[in-house]
């Protein structure tokens, strides 16, 4: 039950430190997940500052390490500590053989719903006829809407991923 996690006060004073390593220990208080999962206590997180990619956080499934994007001043804010939770969420699901989260931009052609495949084809198909035109403008118009529309495709099947389900389930079960 991850609503009895919680933010532990920090150690040092002032804000942590972008870069350097904290154990997943010093920074929750969470005896049941500790329990279950005696090694996650030794965890490394990361904070690294806003790379500009819209990434909150990462696992690293070679590595166990979690990274999180650093937005707020504070130790580990809410935000922080329910990003945390999500990518610790991602561990567990690796050590138990889950289904596995993912990235966007891992997302391929096979995984989007039937009504984006539509909408870049036609999209595609638009683009094409203007090519053979010669209009490269119209053409370079439809085929970055139909590159707009991959991203957002990609980002559907990213969270329709079962691993990234259950892992927002872990955050919306903080209850904050």
């Amino acid at each position: 039950d991850d609503s009895k996690a919680t933010i532990k006060p920090f150690a040092e004073p002032g804000a942590v430190h972008v870069d350097r390593p904290y154990l997943l220990k010093d920074l929750i208080d969470h005896p049941d997940l500790f329990r279950a999962y005696p090694l996650l206590e030794y965890t490394e997180v990361r904070f690294q500052p806003d790379m500009g990619d819209n990434s909150l956080g990462w696992y690293d499934e070679g590595t166990g390490d979690i990274g999180i994007t650093k937005y707020s001043s504070d130790p580990l804010s809410k935000a922080e500590f329910s990003t945390l939770m999500h990518e610790v969420q991602h561990q567990i699901q690796g050590r138990e053989g889950c289904a596995r989260g993912g990235n966007p931009e891992s997302m391929k052609w096979d995984q989007f719903s039937p009504e984006w495949k539509e909408e870049i084809t036609q999209t595609r198909d638009i683009a094409r006829f203007w090519h053979a035109r010669g209009d490269m403008a119209q053409r370079d118009y439809f085929m970055e809407e139909a590159a707009q529309y991959v991203k957002e495709a990609q980002l559907e099947a990213y969270r329709r991923l079962l691993g990234e389900v259950e892992a927002r389930d872990t955050q919306w079960r903080l209850n904050f």
